[in-house]
């Protein structure tokens, strides 16, 4: 049987068909569409999260700076004495940051210092003038522009990696000190860290996009790259879309697919064997209806039902009628058994002739009927 005979045959369950497959389609698109839109809206949400944070570190040591700025400005520069800067250190809490040590330098040269960990042996030390040129250009550029800079990572005088951060101090617009806050590196990394995702991987970047923490390499297309929005910090900050998360991802929405197509599958050819078995039901009840058990030929019913749809649509036919002689004398003497043979040889007989013009029905018995068009 050709297909397109079948589709013809099976029209409604064609339509219902395609109709479920384009839903099904649609249904996976909508997913596709949804899942691609949650996984942006999740970056953007651990970007914002990650930058927030990163700022709210950054603004907790600026609050520090200030908060020396203040004590400086209350008691002036010629009012400092080291009792003064020690109690003043001590009473003040930095543990929080990382925290290395601060000092007071007038006029560029330390005179006042304070850590736990470290003795007061850089007194004395002209930054203005520092040999380590990334010390001393530092230094030089807060002055000149009147503003906080971070300088680092780099190695401190008394070992390990750090960020100093340096803030000047003006009255009447005269340079008369520079603040440094000095903060571990490592420290400072564990607190940006705790913004840390597996959604996303996270890097700071300097001036010249050298990476200052996190473990995200420079890229020109990733997918966040914005400056840190702090004053006169010009670091940027960094988002890519972990691989892991990307794998993760994937391996999810291929088993959900997966499993959707294999569950529309299985009701497919659930769907179609169950149409395939009613229709196979409902043609062998309609042959127990229509179609006479011994003979396979249509029975009156059918007659009755083709007669009417003749006369519903005005097409002309002759109906003829007929039976085989002496048959009840075979049944007698030879059997019904032999009889019913009979029948059955005679109607494969007839079954031969039938066509479009001419129809043959069994009555009953060995009569039977004959609608001629």
């Amino acid at each position: 049987m050709k297909l397109s005979q079948r589709i013809k045959e099976n029209k409604a369950f064609t339509v219902v068909l395609l109709v479920s497959s384009f839903i099904f389609v649609v249904i996976l698109a909508i997913f596709a569409v949804s899942n691609s839109r949650t996984k942006t809206e999740l970056v953007e949400i651990e970007t914002i999260r990650a930058r927030e944070h990163y700022e709210g570190v950054l603004n907790d040591i600026f609050s520090n700076l200030e908060h020396i700025e203040i004590f400086v400005d209350t008691l002036g520069i010629e009012g400092l004495t080291q009792q003064k800067f020690d109690t003043f250190a001590q009473n003040s809490d930095f543990s929080d940051l990382g925290f290395v040590s601060f000092s007071i330098a007038p006029e560029g040269t330390i005179a006042y210092y304070y850590s736990e960990d470290y003795e007061d042996d850089i007194i004395g030390l002209d930054l203005v003038n520092d040999d380590r040129d990334h010390v001393r250009e530092a230094v030089a550029y807060a002055i000149a522009n009147d503003v906080v800079i971070i300088n680092g990572p780099f190695e401190l005088i008394h070992g390990g990696n750090g960020l100093v951060f340096r803030k000047p101090i003006f009255v009447d617009g005269e340079f008369k000190a520079i603040i440094n806050l000095v903060i571990n590196y490592d420290n400072l990394n564990i607190l940006f860290n705790e913004a840390k995702s597996n959604v996303v991987d996270i890097g700071v970047f300097g001036i010249d996009n050298e990476l200052i923490f996190g473990d995200l390499e420079f890229q020109d297309d990733l997918n966040y790259f914005e400056k840190i929005d702090i004053e006169n910090v010009e670091w940027k900050l960094g988002v890519e879309v972990s691989p892991e998360y990307q794998l993760s991802t994937r391996v999810t929405n291929s088993i959900i697919i997966f499993l959707a197509i294999t569950l529309y599958t299985i009701v497919v050819y659930l769907g179609v064997n169950f149409y395939r078995n009613n229709k196979k039901l409902l043609s062998t009840q309609d042959e127990l209806i229509y179609f006479d058990n011994l003979t396979s030929l249509p029975n009156r019913r059918q007659l009755a039902k083709d007669m009417k749809i003749a006369i519903e649509k005005n097409e002309p036919f002759y109906l003829g009628f007929g039976d085989l002689d002496n048959f009840k004398n075979l049944n007698d003497i030879l059997g019904h058994s032999v009889g019913d043979k009979y029948l059955e040889d005679i109607s494969r007989r007839f079954k031969l002739i039938v066509s479009d013009k001419l129809l043959i029905y069994r009555w009953g018995g060995d009569e039977f009927i004959f609608i001629i068009r």
